[in-house]
């Protein structure tokens, strides 16, 4: 007979693991100024490398912030480090108006479908203030981002993030 706590402990052992790992590779990563620094080609490999990396590291940290029992440090550097890596190669993407056309493109023929004897001048209206409505939030995100990615991979400060991170996964690694 097997103990229901044995699941639950080897899921909890893995999601330990697995967050002293991403301090460390985020603290590796986040020097992407000092691999720029030494190769222009090997800065760009370790940035694009470093996106869907940043995406773990967010999800995890908010996946940490649902725990019970959480360690607030370690989250905030996950999600500091997920913000820093996710938006270093997406600083110069304009993605807030095509986003926007396709979803306003998608609810007016959701509209068009759902009330099927409406005037095309009022679809076009809709569109028009959908799109509109949908693109200034998206634009909101998209500069905030950019803030943030801009604030955040200023080298001291990325440094500082990063040595943080090695820290946090080496006292995690002896606790």
């Amino acid at each position: 007979m097997r103990p229901k706590n044995l699941n639950r402990n080897k899921n909890q052992l893995i999601l330990e693991l697995s967050t002293y790992l991403a301090l460390l590779l985020a603290g590796a990563l986040l020097l992407n100024w000092l691999f720029n620094y030494i190769s222009k080609p090997l800065g760009k490999i370790v940035s694009f490398i470093g996106l869907p990396f940043g995406v773990y590291f967010f999800a995890l940290a908010i996946f940490k912030a649902l725990e019970p029992s959480r360690d607030n440090l370690a989250i905030i550097l996950l999600a500091l480090a997920g913000i820093t890596l996710f938006a270093k190669p997406l600083k110069n993407v304009k993605w807030a108006a095509p986003l926007a056309t396709l979803l306003g493109i998608l609810l007016t023929y959701f509209i068009s479908e759902i009330f099927l004897s409406v005037p095309l001048i009022l679809l076009f209206l809709a569109f028009s203030i959908l799109t509109l409505i949908i693109y200034l939030v998206f634009k909101f995100a998209e500069d905030f981002l950019q803030a943030m990615g801009a604030l955040l991979n200023f080298p001291p400060i990325s440094l500082t993030l990063g040595i943080i991170c090695v820290i946090k996964a080496i006292s995690l690694m002896v606790h």
